[in-house]
Order: structure tokens, then C-alpha cells, then sequence
């Protein structure tokens, strides 16, 4: 049952939402802002992470945090449902996040399933679910199948239990990333590859970050560019060449347009890397929109070193 805290709190972003909405309509024009449209299936209604398919063009994955079975979702770019894939005996304890990168086997795509919510900071081991991106057929029929073919990353933190809804995988490395949502300096922590599918291992952490109250995240497929969300800002960070992910996170990052939703807390790259996207949770009978920004990398010289260019004009 939602808290009265929870409550106020929502009901609170979504008036403020509503008191800025004719500044936030003047700003989208200017910042390659494209409203895709509503999500359509009610059974999407607390999606909490979503990412890019890399062998369906076009298809987004995408899941429902606390309260839902163990259900992946595809939907298109349009917001359709077009299949729902359920992870057999895999439990949805607070699915945060998805993500996308290479795995065991070569030239193989991987989906990386987050269960590392914990708002009470109360569950000592925290689960990955590993699985390969399913093959997406179009066809009149919704996709109702069950997948039984998955690996379970299990870990605990060395500093106790933490709320995170930030999964990231390095697709230059294979290596896996958390970050936690509840400090005023994002920790960082780190499993590098290959992790242990068959006990529970420590995680490592680096250190901490210069950003706060992150929900969602991703790295482009390239691994160029790291962008991380909370429910006010999207920023965004370019790796320079042979660097270390988490050297790139601390430095301070640039900010990227992004126009507040209520209870926002997914974020992906587009397939191009030219520019990403955004939905939310459905919260006060406000319908969740899959909104799509314009994203133009800066040029880089031949070691990998962005140029000169200045923020503003990153965007068309």
C-alpha cells in the first residue's frame, strides 16, 4: 500500500508539473524534443526501465517495477505492446532497471534485468537476471511466451544494503555497474566480467560521483557517451579513448534537455546513439509518453578528444 508520504510526494510533482507546463511547452520546441506518443497497454502502468533492442530494430524493451510478475515487455516506438515475455520462476521483487550489451557468447546480444530496488535498504542480496534479447516477430498476435533460459548474477554490497535503480553495461568490457539512488554522491559499484552466475559475490565499489537521487541510465552502444537521469535533470558524460568507465562518471558532467515527467525514472539511447528517450511511471491518471530527444555528439580529433564545441550546441 502507497504511503501517505508517497502520497503528498507524487501529487507534489505532478502540481508542479502542471504550474510549468506552458514554460515547458516554449522550451520543447528549441531542445529536439518529439513526443512518440502515449504508451498504450494499461498493464504497462509503473514502467521503471527501458532500453533499446540491438537485434529488433525499432523495439524497446521495457518492464514494470514492484507489483508486476516477472514480465518483460516489447513495444514499439508508436508505445504498442507487442509481446510480453515471462522470466520463469525469476522473482520481480523492484525490477529499477534494463540494459543491453554483449555477454558469454560472441556476437550474441544479452538483456540485463535489474532487481536492486530497496527503499528500505532492508534485502541483503540483489539480483541481475541475464538473458538473450529474445527475437522479436511481428505479427497480429500479442507475444505471450515464457523464457526459461536465464542466469542469475547475485551480489551484495561491501557497505551494507542500498536502494539503486541504475544498472549499466560497459559494451566495451562486459562489465556490469549499480549505482545507488539515496546519497547526496552516487556511489559507484563495479562487477567486472565475467561475474559469477552460480553464488553470491561481493561487488566492488569505486567510489562516489558528482550527481544525486540517479534513476535510471545507459551507455550508448558505441560506449562513447554515459547519460544518467534523476526525476529534474538528464546528464550526460563523453568517454574519451581507453578510458575507464568510472574515470568518465567523475568528472562533472555536461546537462542534456529534458523535460521533468511524473515519476520519471527510465532512460535509454536510441539504437543511433543520435538521441534518447524517456517515459514514466503512470501516477494521478496521467498517461505515460514515450518522448524522444534529438542528441548531436560533438566532434572528436583522431585520439577520441570531444572538441570545442560548447553545450548548447549539442542539440538541434
Amino acid at each position: 500500500m502507497t504511503s501517505l508520504r508517497s502520497f503528498f510526494i507524487r501529487h507534489y510533482k505532478i502540481t508542479i508539473i502542471l504550474l510549468v507546463l506552458p514554460s515547458i511547452l516554449i522550451l520543447a520546441q528549441n531542445v529536439g524534443y518529439k513526443d512518440l506518443g502515449k504508451i498504450q497497454s494499461d498493464q504497462l502502468n509503473e514502467i521503471s526501465g527501458m532500453v533499446t533492442g540491438r537485434i529488433n530494430p525499432g523495439i524497446l524493451w521495457v518492464h514494470n517495477d514492484s507489483g508486476d510478475k516477472s514480465y518483460l515487455y516489447a513495444i514499439n516506438r508508436q508505445g504498442n505492446l507487442l509481446g510480453k515475455y515471462l522470466l520463469k520462476d525469476a522473482w520481480n521483487r523492484d525490477w529499477e532497471d534494463i540494459a543491453a550489451g554483449p555477454g558469454p557468447l560472441a556476437d550474441l546480444n544479452y538483456l540485463y534485468l535489474g532487481d536492486i530496488g530497496d527503499n528500505d535498504a532492508v534485502y541483503t542480496v540483489k539480483v541481475v537476471y541475464r538473458l538473450r534479447e529474445p527475437e522479436v516477430l511481428l505479427q497480429p498476435a500479442l507475444i505471450d511466451t515464457t523464457i526459461t533460459d536465464w542466469a542469475p548474477i547475485a551480489f551484495t554490497y561491501p557497505d551494507g544494503p542500498r536502494d539503486a535503480e541504475c544498472l549499466l553495461v560497459d559494451p566495451l568490457t562486459t562489465d556490469l555497474y549499480v549505482l545507488s539512488k539515496r546519497d547526496t554522491r552516487t556511489h559507484v559499484y563495479w562487477a567486472p566480467y565475467p561475474q559469477p552466475v552460480d553464488s553470491v559475490f561481493e561487488i566492488q565499489k569505486l567510489g562516489t560521483i558528482p550527481v544525486a537521487g540517479i534513476t535510471a541510465g545507459d551507455i550508448s552502444p558505441d560506449g562513447k557517451y554515459i547519460i544518467l537521469k534523476n526525476y529534474t535533470e538528464v546528464f550526460v558524460w563523453q568517454r574519451i579513448k581507453n578510458e575507464s568507465l568510472f574515470k568518465t562518471l567523475s568528472r562533472t558532467p555536461e546537462r542534456l534537455p529534458y523535460i521533468p515527467e511524473t515519476q520519471g525514472e527510465s532512460l535509454a539511447w536510441d539504437s543511433d546513439g543520435k538521441g534518447y528517450l524517456t517515459t514514466s511511471e503512470v501516477v494521478g491518471g496521467i498517461p505515460a509518453r514515450l518522448i524522444h530527444y534529438h542528441f548531436d555528439p560533438p566532434d572528436e580529433d583522431h585520439n577520441g578528444n570531444s572538441g570545442s564545441r560548447s553545450p548548447a550546441t549539442l542539440f538541434k
